[in-house]
């Protein structure tokens, strides 16, 4: 499996997506879960090749998600942590989450 970030950060209501690329041989098939749950696919939580991608994301997404990838030869898992932060209503906000920005979630 290719380098994944261990962290991503993005913002309620924008596109967010987790990363997960393997280069195995046969093709991998993919799949995700966040607390020992498979996700779901929905109109909102779509899977482009091995990517997980939250459109729009909502607070409730943050989280640890794992993903697995196998096929016949072995399987792999890579933890992806997922900080959504609150839309900003004050001046003091920040792309990152931080003390003064109050609206997040980890």
């Amino acid at each position: 499996m290719k380098e994944t970030p261990s962290r991503v950060v993005g913002r309620q209501g924008s596109r967010v997506e987790l990363p997960c690329v393997s280069s195995a041989f046969p093709l991998p098939t993919y799949t995700w879960s966040r607390a020992g749950v498979l996700v779901n696919v929905t109109s909102r939580v779509t899977q482009v090749a091995g990517n997980l991608v939250l459109n729009p994301a909502r607070l409730d997404d943050a989280g640890v998600y794992v993903c697995r990838t196998w096929n016949q030869l072995g399987s792999r898992d890579v933890s992806v942590t997922l900080v959504v932060t609150g839309l900003c209503c004050f001046s003091c906000c920040k792309d990152e989450p931080s003390e003064r920005n109050p609206i997040r979630a980890i």
